[in-house]
């Protein structure tokens, strides 16, 4: 009966363009609410096709490292994005620069090469999930998560060093 009902589920989050599962050949996405790439992460952003009306990008599947030159195209097309879960693709070098420029995100899961966790996060007043896995033993958060007022969850793999909390938070 799962098995029946999850194909039910699919058939109609794809009829009300919701949902769309995008393997080896990914279409336009300028039309889908939801994003769900399997293991084809490099080829999607790749391929710079657009997403304006996507809301949540989730990437599943085996565990991939994306090339460093397309890290600049994660949150390029991406304006209204609410949920970023790209924990199984390794992102190399720093932190995506244009990430905290999506100030609609509620939830970031990511995983990078990341000692510092930097100031500009701040700037996501809507988040309510980060969840960070790093390959560095320590992490050092400096944006001021205490002034994330709707910041509810924070998830590591690591040691974290959070900042100091400011007097408004005394």
């Amino acid at each position: 009966i799962h098995d029946t009902l999850r194909d039910f589920c699919k058939k109609m989050a794809r009829a009300e363009n919701l949902f769309q599962q995008v393997h080896v050949d990914p279409n336009s996405s300028s039309g889908r609410r939801l994003t769900c790439i399997n293991s084809y992460f490099q080829e999607y952003v790749q391929k710079e096709q657009p997403a304006e009306k996507v809301r949540s990008f989730l990437s599943c599947g085996e565990e991939t490292t994306l090339r460093k030159d397309l890290c600049s195209n994660i949150c390029k097309h991406f304006k209204l994005l609410r949920v970023l879960d790209i924990l199984s693709v390794k992102l190399p070098g720093r932190f995506p620069a244009q990430l905290p420029n999506l100030v609609l995100l509620k939830f970031i899961a990511i995983c990078c090469e990341l000692q510092i966790l930097p100031k500009k996060m701040s700037s996501l007043v809507n988040l309510q999930t980060l969840i960070v896995y790093t390959t560095h033993p320590t992490l050092r958060i400096e944006a001021d998560i205490w002034g994330m007022t709707k910041l509810r969850h924070l998830r590591t793999n690591t040691s974290t060093f959070l900042p100091e909390c400011s007097r408004q938070c005394s």
